[in-house]
């Protein structure tokens, strides 16, 4: 072979060679850096033009700046969606209205009454050593707390549902005292009472739910026009109303009334000495594990000293009576 001839195949080999070695280039260089192999040309011993050596050399890292941020917020998105990310990420960072806040009522008199009026948020009222009202996300500043001559009112809330699962509006009552009163309304939201003594507790909600668990009362009313409505503890009159839903009840009470349009009663009396009265008008009742399939059904004397009225349009009954 010639040495024209040589060098051109020469030449044709070394182009291969520095193709590949882009390619090679470009792909690594997309990860975290590439390693180098650089080619010696020169004559050899014959005086010919040839490759003498590949011999290895430095690591380059690909440069700072071209690292992409992990969060980021696409064009596309609409204003209202991009306030909601950069809300979260605020959130995420220890901002925004996930962080608890909370508001102390000034002791300024005794408290006697708790009105509730604050929609799309879970309110709840339990025990504790001095009055007192704190937040989960929801802002302290949503919420007004008010005391007329210990008549204490807390209202405001949410405009609607939001991001965050839940928004707890927690109310705190000092043991050991007889509330007068505490009463309550929400359009959209869920009440939740536990371990009070009270004269009158009387709660409504349209779309959500009530639940007063292991409280005392002369008188408790449940009301939910959608959800479910939940009574536990000892009363003297208890009445649970529920449209469309479920109610339950557990404990004692001298007087129980419970109507239900459409939906399922559960009720379990903590004592034998009850005069149960039970219709649907269509369902299955169970009384003492005893199913009744007509309509109506009844249970225990007419001399008894409780009675426990249930009504229900459409949907079954459950009772259980003496059970501990």
């Amino acid at each position: 072979m010639t040495k024209k001839k040589k060098v051109c195949l020469l030449v044709g080999v070394l182009l291969v060679i520095a193709g590949l070695g882009l390619f090679g280039f470009t792909v690594v260089q997309g990860a975290t850096g590439f390693h180098s192999r650089f080619i010696s040309i020169g004559l050899d011993d014959d005086g010919e033009l040839g490759l003498l050596s590949l011999h290895d050399d430095w690591e380059v890292k690909a440069p700072v700046d071209s690292l992409v941020s992990a969060v980021e917020v696409s064009s596309e998105v609409t204003p209202d969606q991009s306030s909601e990310v950069a809300d979260s990420s605020s959130s995420l960072a220890g901002g925004g209205n996930i962080e608890s806040s909370e508001t102390v009522l000034p002791a300024n008199g005794d408290i006697r009454e708790l009105n509730l009026a604050v929609e799309y948020a879970e309110v709840k009222v339990q025990p504790g050593k001095a009055f007192g009202v704190t937040t989960r996300g929801i802002s302290a500043d949503q919420i007004t707390v008010t005391n007329d001559n210990g008549a204490v009112t807390v209202s405001g809330g949410q405009q609607e549902w939001g991001r965050f699962d839940d928004y707890e509006v927690i109310v705190t009552v000092p043991s050991g005292v007889k509330l007068e009163s505490v009463q309550g309304t929400m359009d959209v939201g869920d009440v939740e009472i536990e371990r009070l003594n009270a004269a009158l507790i009387d709660l409504k909600v349209e779309t959500g739910k009530v639940s007063v668990e292991e409280t005392t009362a002369d008188y408790a009313v449940a009301v939910c026009t959608t959800g479910e409505a939940d009574l536990s503890g000892s009363f003297g009159t208890a009445e649970i109303e529920v449209v469309t839903g479920k109610a339950d009840f557990e404990g004692t009470a001298g007087q129980l009334s419970i109507s239900c349009t459409t939906g399922e009663v559960d009720v379990e009396l903590l004592s034998s000495d009850y005069r149960v009265e039970a219709t649907t008008g269509s369902g299955v009742i169970e009384i003492n594990d005893q199913e009744v399939y007509d309509g109506y059904a009844a249970w225990g004397d007419q001399s008894a000293g409780n009675s426990a009225v249930i009504t229900v349009g459409t949907g079954d009954i459950e009772v259980e009576t003496g059970r501990h």
